[in-house]
């Protein structure tokens, strides 16, 4: 039943993004057709998306929406996340218990989700499956720790770009803007 629920949201959310989309879409026209020389892109909708980004960044979240401040490394500021190469350091760390008992779960899920891995199940499974990474290149992984459709492969270990939901979806956002 969780299950069916969780794909339910997914929908529900893929609907919601496409209809957003195609509202902005309908008011960049109108504003195009209604008023030629104003400049949408410049005037109105880049400083929109400059503030939401910032406000992200800074909070992990924006108004009418949860602040989770581990989620504000998923900010896109620049095109790219904000803090690609500030990643968890597993060295000081013997075991997944000790990652575990020493760093939030959402910075755990945050830093998985920039790996690409799966960030889902309890936080000491979070802990474990990134605690693989310590010793374990991204290439060396089993295939079953990667989130669909994430990259297996990053340029640098430590400066992949985020592969989750939020960052997707903004990045669609931002590129049909």
């Amino acid at each position: 039943l969780a299950l069916w629920a969780e794909q339910d949201k997914l929908n529900h959310r893929k609907k919601y993004m496409r209809f957003l989309l195609d509202i902005l879409e309908y008011l960049k026209g109108f504003l195009q057709r209604t008023s030629p020389l104003f400049k949408v892109e410049e005037a109105l909708l880049k400083p929109a998306q400059d503030e939401f980004h910032e406000t992200w960044r800074l909070h992990g979240g924006c108004s009418g929406y949860q602040y989770i401040p581990a989620e504000a490394s998923l900010a896109i500021v620049g095109g790219d996340t904000h803090d690609k190469n500030e990643k968890v350091d597993l060295t000081p760390y013997n075991s997944p218990e000790e990652l575990h008992a020493s760093v939030d779960a959402g910075i755990l899920k945050t830093e998985l989700s920039r790996l690409g891995l799966k960030c889902g199940g309890t936080p000491l499974d979070r802990a474990k499956r990134l605690f693989q990474t310590k010793d374990t290149p991204l290439d060396k992984l089993p295939k079953k720790l990667f989130a669909k459709g994430g990259k297996r492969t990053l340029p640098q270990q430590q400066g992949g770009s985020s592969s989750s939901t939020t960052a997707a979806a903004t990045s669609t956002f931002s590129s049909t803007t």
